[in-house]
């Protein structure tokens, strides 16, 4: 994660951290809006979801595994990046097609580079806007 944010700041975007009680003390890029929740990082990953149009996944193990299923059960696209090397890759091999849920339909587009990834993030409109 440090490596995406600096690279945002390094391109002026914004960056916003939600932060879970345990990393509340931790020191983050000068300018970036922090965001200290006082919540575990479960009830977090929620408020950070929900927070988005989408949820980018570029590899992790169980919180991200656990933000892809709250986003998906919120209806918040997933984009979600294969070949990190991390634990979320085995994921793909489960729900190859994208749904993890019949109810709910396809909630994941899988990637296989980060400038496929982008190129599709910024064509993204979120739902409703115009």
């Amino acid at each position: 994660m440090r490596e995406v944010a600096d690279a945002a700041r390094d391109a002026g975007l914004p960056i916003v951290f939600v932060i879970p009680r345990g990393y509340e003390g931790d020191v983050y890029p000068e300018g970036s809006i922090v965001v200290r929740t006082g919540l575990d990082t479960r009830e977090r990953s929620s408020i950070l979801v929900r927070s988005g149009d989408v949820v980018v996944a570029l590899g992790g193990a169980i919180g991200t595994l656990f933000e892809v299923f709250i986003a998906c059960s919120y209806g918040v696209p997933v984009f979600f990046l294969k070949g990190s090397g991390l634990p979320t890759d085995k994921f793909a091999n489960c729900f190859r097609d994208g749904v993890v849920d019949d109810r709910i339909g396809r909630c994941i587009e899988y990637f296989d580079s980060v400038e496929e990834l982008l190129e599709r993030l910024c064509g993204y409109r979120a739902r409703g806007s115009s």
